[in-house]
């Protein structure tokens, strides 16, 4: 039986078209971009070519694209590069490396609350904008339980109530699975990072607006992507990291629904099986088609997902960058989850089409496993 991956959310296999990008670039462009040499000025050639088709397809004409290693590290560099002085505000169910980022500034902290979906409650926010706000972090799309922000609301709200303020979006879970206008967004900063939409670890970006002045780096030494980001540039993971989001936009562009699809498919399939709730807005709208997050009534996460993988399913059960899933998650407390319920959060994530036979193959493999645990 193959082995069904569907922790997207932690990071997705690499796509083909990756791999492809990837290898040719290893082949013939891996020469230090650095270099004076023929060589190295190919690489160099590739990387500016894959900034251009990543700012094109995120429809970022009016950003500068810097190339980092992790989503962690372009929060960071989008966080703390920026931060001036003020007041700091941050979403409730923000990323770990999000908050810990806001912490690392030792600045007065409000916190953005969100309602019983994940969603940011805008009135509340509007009620902590004012003109001593230095800066806004809000994740577009939550990694738990996939709720998606009203970012588009929230900026014109900022730039009308907090004009000072640079507003970073956590846009990580967001790129390669909904169609990004970050043009049309006009936030300040913007993070992403490659595995999560088919590229390769160790490959990410920052964006940030043409009038917003250098963040202040925090790897220096050879002066590399524009003295922002220090260290020799990832060409292979660059180019698939282009190839892969490129991928994605087409799919994206040819079939929009196609996450949302396989995902209404997932809950009703499972749902006739096993007693669940699922988390996030009922209204596909305001959430990511690519997560699936549900409550196992009766049901403990951690066992179940263990003895799923002896069917050759591989699922979540939280973020795998929260003390792999130990630790309380803020995200399930600030929607108000009964606390007896939050070791029973599975979360399926996917970044392709499920079929229908896939998706029965999981329902079937949830059935039994249910089963197990209660005979």
């Amino acid at each position: 039986m193959d082995k069904l991956y569907l922790d997207h959310a932690a990071t997705t296999p690499p796509c083909p078209e990756a791999r492809a990008a990837f290898n040719a670039a290893a082949d013939d462009c891996f020469a230090n971009p650095g270099s004076l040499h023929q060589a190295g000025a190919d690489a160099a050639r590739l990387i500016e070519k894959s900034r251009r088709e990543i700012s094109k397809l995120l429809g970022a004409s009016n950003y500068k694209l810097v190339f980092t290693a992790t989503g962690t590290e372009s929060n960071h560099l989008g966080i703390r590069g920026f931060f001036q002085s003020g007041r700091a505000i941050v979403g409730e169910i923000e990323h770990p490396s999000s908050r810990a980022a806001v912490d690392a500034l030792e600045v007065t902290t409000d916190i953005a609350p969100v309602n019983c979906d994940g969603r940011i409650d805008t009135e509340a926010f509007k009620n902590l904008l004012s003109d001593d706000v230095g800066l806004i972090s809000i994740q577009w799309v939550n990694n738990e339980i996939g709720s998606l922000q009203p970012v588009h609301e929230l900026v014109q709200l900022a730039r009308l109530l907090a004009p000072r303020a640079h507003f970073h979006i956590d846009a990580i879970q967001a790129a390669g699975k909904l169609n990004l206008h970050l043009d049309q967004l006009g936030v300040d900063s913007i993070s992403i990072a490659a595995h999560k939409f088919g590229g390769i670890r160790g490959c990410a970006a920052l964006l940030f607006h043409n009038n917003c002045k250098q963040p202040t780096p925090y790897f220096t030494g050879g002066g590399h992507e524009s003295g922002l980001r220090s260290g020799t540039e990832n060409t292979m993971g660059i180019a698939a990291m282009a190839a892969a989001l490129s991928a994605k936009h087409n799919k994206i562009s040819s079939a929009p629904n196609y996450l949302h699809d396989s995902r209404q498919r997932l809950i009703t399939a499972i749902a006739n099986e096993c007693d669940i709730e699922v988390l996030g807005p009922s209204d596909e709208q305001l959430t990511s088609g690519a997560i699936l997050s549900i409550v196992l009534k009766g049901m403990r996460a951690e066992p179940f997902l263990h003895q799923l993988e002896t069917h050759r399913i591989y699922v979540g059960s939280g973020s795998a960058c929260n003390a792999h899933g130990h630790s309380e998650s803020p995200t399930l407390a600030a929607v108000q989850l009964k606390e007896e319920m939050r070791n029973s959060v599975l979360r399926i994530s996917f970044s392709d089409e499920l079929s229908n036979e896939l998706t029965l193959r999981v329902a079937t493999a949830m059935a039994l496993t249910a089963g197990f645990f209660k005979d």
